[in-house]
């Protein structure tokens, strides 16, 4: 029955947005065989889409093989965490090769695939719990790594560079604050001088009146504000120098 079921479910989970082809992914990694036919496209940009909707939705905390309740661990789960690396030492290929899909969807791709790409990474980037980073202090955790590969791939500066694009400005701006969470990819963001002059030009020019879905421009700008005093005193230099430009 899978020979039959499975190429169609893979026609949906390529050919249809919204709810059928979310479903028709999920149903999907349930069936998932690495070794078979008929997996996903990672190139096509609605399989992207579909499978970032899976990852955001479902509950994608580490697990052990049994709940609390002593209930099996959902296979959907199991199956993301293994194609997207987040339970890997060291990212194979075709995870990095994942990676760099939803990189050059948020560079080149349209509004709405820009966004789902960069949702999904910023997904990726998550921290592990407080717990499990105390349990895996001699080790570089999976999220780390992600991290680390994201660096390497710059795409860090893919969202400075949005700054400066009006219909990307706000998404790129929202990513960059969620980025400040994590050290490393803090420091990234300090090397480059460009980003607090890119913020300014965005207040200039009203960018922080929109919103990237529920969360409303001002609180994005917020996040530069709070993170702390080396990055506050950077923006304010900047913002300072160039009122000193214009007097």
């Amino acid at each position: 029955m899978c020979t039959v079921v499975k190429p169609r479910i893979r026609v949906l989970a390529t050919k249809r947005d919204g709810l059928v082809g979310h479903l028709a992914a999920e149903i999907l990694l349930v069936l998932y065989d690495p070794d078979g036919q008929n997996q996903l496209d990672i190139h096509d940009t609605r399989a992207r889409a579909n499978l970032a909707s899976a990852l955001v939705r479902l509950n994608l905390e580490k697990h052990g093989s049994a709940d609390d309740e002593g209930s099996s661990v959902d296979p959907r789960q199991q199956i993301l965490r293994r194609l997207f690396g987040l339970d890997a030492e060291e990212l194979s290929d075709l995870q990095k090769e994942l990676i760099g899909a939803l990189k050059k969807a948020v560079e080149k791709c349209n509004a709405r695939e820009r966004t789902v790409a960069t949702m999904t990474l910023l997904k990726l980037c998550e921290s592990e719990s407080i717990i499990n980073e105390l349990l895996t202090w001699a080790h570089a955790s999976p999220a780390t790594i992600i991290r680390a590969q994201l660096r390497e791939i710059k795409l860090l500066d893919v969202f400075i560079n949005q700054l400066q694009q009006k219909d990307d400005a706000l998404l790129g701006a929202y990513a960059l604050v969620t980025c400040l969470k994590y050290s490393e990819m803090k420091e990234s963001i300090k090397d480059n001088e460009d980003w607090p002059k890119h913020i300014i030009d965005m207040l200039d020019k009203d960018y922080f009146d929109d919103a990237v879905g529920a969360i409303e421009g001002f609180r994005i700008l917020g996040g530069f504000m709070q993170d702390g005093n080396e990055l506050l005193l950077s923006f304010w230099m900047i913002w300072i120098r160039i009122l000193i430009g214009l007097s």
